[in-house]
């Protein structure tokens, strides 16, 4: 009976100290053990973005072909300075879409660098959903 007491007066953590699910999804990186994302891990965060935030232009073969195609779906891919990450954003347009998806990123605790391939792909997969114009080569 003192058990049974003590389990039910015993406190529960707080809300704020406890991921939600926000936290984990669409959270591929370091599944090797390695530093920083993967092409399959940026694939599969590619999918999560795509499957969660429906409809993304083209679905998920488009935006594998995008980012294939732009940084061969490398995080760090910096090989056409001044674009950046997955998705090679320019950085002043990188600027403006973390500033416009603020909120967006805090609920979804999404990091602000553009070589942060979750950050990237979510970020991409908000903004053009409803189009890939900006982006020529897929």
């Amino acid at each position: 009976m003192a058990l049974l007491v003590a389990i039910i007066l015993m406190p529960l953590p707080a809300a704020a100290d406890q991921h939600d699910w926000r936290w984990d999804r669409c959270r591929y990186a370091r599944l090797d053990g390695e530093k920083g994302f993967s092409t399959r891990e940026i694939a599969r965060t590619i999918e999560c973005a795509v499957g969660h935030w429906e409809p993304v232009y083209g679905g998920v073969e488009k935006a594998k072909a995008v980012a294939s195609c732009e940084s061969g779906m490398d995080a760090e891919e910096y090989g056409n300075p001044p674009y950046m990450g997955v998705y090679q954003w320019h950085p002043t347009s990188w600027s403006s879409a973390t500033s416009n998806y603020r909120e967006f990123m805090d609920r979804w605790s999404i990091p602000s660098s553009a070589f942060n391939g979750r950050s990237n792909v979510l970020i991409s997969a908000r903004v053009f959903h409803h189009t890939w114009a900006p982006w020529s080569c897929a």
